[in-house]
């Protein structure tokens, strides 16, 4: 029998206050997995508050000595922030210098084999000093930075503990790689990707956060096992915003977080053009949150069609809570995918969260068309000629009632605290089939 309390070492790069939708995934685990009988301790960065602008988060931490603290949920321990050879390089010189570029991105990769080229080595050295002094059950690796997936490996077989690799988007199978350059491809299969096999191959299980990662990751590593645990949403972010009501005196569209390059926005936009076409000066405001940080998307969508630019609008990161109050406000939810049915956005579950209608452009039948149908969370348009009819409707609807009619079902399975339970199930089949494997050699010996 597996007792309580057992302590799992996280390795997480972003953590709070670090405010990168992927802090928020190992803190779910850090704030639940008291309550399913694991004892968390995180090993993560120190992260200065204000971060707004994606240069920020290339910086070195303002603090800079290694810090531990303990509450009611676990211990954090703290390293300093460092600036690796290639967050220099860009706070220096941005996007130019495109073979320059190309060269520190391949000097950074150095990382995966030697800790002088590694900026986050120190969660690595703080890592092993922990586990030399106390006993861990499991190391819980999440990934990006995979650098990490390096540490656990490490740290696995030095100190024959399990681990799990928990990848958040795709190493070498990400999908944004198929936009990236011809070096950068080149690099990620020959170089990374054979990296990713090795430090995998001892990983006693891989989660990762969508369905559409698992057939990769499958591929890939065919010889583990590939669960997957979403990120889903946290309720007390929710506790101080419950009775926010919409906004009356615009039809508002909002939109969260960041916008990749593969996602069609211009579908959206179009649709949003002949909305505007037809109704004819709707009092209509389109808000991009978060999208002052990425310039090159913020120019994307503002140049689309001079005529839009007086009904959209952008802000700066916000905190969690700001962000969500001014969701709640908003009457729709604008949710962003590609043209392939793999892509997946977590923030749905936030969304679906904030009990506001969802409208997802291009729709159809990918894995956040099923989540929305089975929550009855909104309505996917899979061209600019449905964006245009819905949204027509929709105004109509918000011109009679001030409101837009909504009644979700089916969301509290995507809370925190049952995705990290799920988590947790997993997590105690991996230290069974290790007390198994154990058991087993022992009996061996002694026969």
């Amino acid at each position: 029998m597996i007792s309580k309390r057992k302590k799992i070492l996280i390795l997480a790069s972003y953590f709070p206050p670090c405010l990168y939708t992927g802090g928020q995934r190992p803190y779910s685990w850090y704030k639940h997995f008291r309550e399913f009988g694991l004892e968390p301790v995180v090993v993560t960065q120190h992260w200065d508050e204000k971060l707004v602008h994606p240069q920020d988060f290339l910086k070195a931490s303002t603090k800079r000595v290694i810090t531990q603290e303990k509450d009611e949920f676990g211990t954090i321990i703290r390293i300093p922030s460092n600036s690796g050879i290639r967050s220099r390089f860009k706070l220096r010189y941005g996007e130019r210098f495109t073979f320059l570029h190309a060269l520190v991105l391949l000097l950074s990769r150095l990382r995966y084999i030697a800790f002088f080229f590694d900026s986050t080595s120190d969660i690595h050295t703080e890592a092993d000093k922990y586990l030399r002094l106390n006993q861990c059950e499991l190391v819980l690796a999440t990934g990006s930075p995979f650098t990490l997936f390096r540490y656990a490996h490490l740290l696995s077989q030095k100190h024959d503990v399990p681990w799990i690799a928990d990848y958040r988007d795709g190493w070498s199978t990400n999908d944004t790689l198929q936009y990236a350059s011809i070096s950068k491809r080149w690099l990620f299969k020959n170089f990374v990707r054979p990296m990713e096999k090795k430090f995998i191959r001892n990983a006693a299980m891989i989660t990762t956060v969508a369905p559409s990662c698992v057939n990769a990751l499958q591929s890939l590593h065919p010889q583990q096992n590939v669960r997957i645990v979403y990120n889903g949403f946290n309720p007390e972010y929710l506790l101080s915003i419950e009775n926010s009501g919409h906004t009356k005196d615009y039809f508002t569209i909002a939109y969260a977080g960041r916008i990749y390059a593969h996602y069609e926005v211009e579908t959206f936009l179009n649709g949003l053009n002949k909305f505007v076409n037809e109704v004819h000066n709707p009092k209509l405001k389109v808000v991009f949150y978060g999208l002052n940080s990425e310039p090159a998307q913020l120019q994307r969508i503002m140049n689309f069609n001079p005529s839009l630019s007086k009904y959209l609008s952008a802000t700066d990161k916000l905190p969690k809570q700001k962000l969500f109050r001014r969701l709640k406000k908003s009457n729709l939810l604008l949710l962003l995918s590609g043209k392939s049915n793999s892509a997946f956005a977590s923030k749905i579950f936030d969304y679906l969260a904030l009990q506001r209608k969802i409208i997802l452009v291009p729709g159809g039948s990918n894995y956040l068309s099923k989540i929305m149908d089975a929550c009855n969370s909104g309505i996917s348009c899979s061209d600019s000629q449905a964006v245009k009819e819905l949204l027509i409707s929709l105004y109509k609807e918000f011109q009679t009632t001030g409101n837009i009619s909504h009644s979700p079902s089916n969301i509290a399975q995507y809370t925190w605290g049952n995705q990290v339970k799920l988590m947790t199930t997993h997590i105690k089949q991996t230290l069974v089939e290790k007390e198994s494997v154990t058991k087993t050699i022992s009996d061996s010996l002694i026969t």
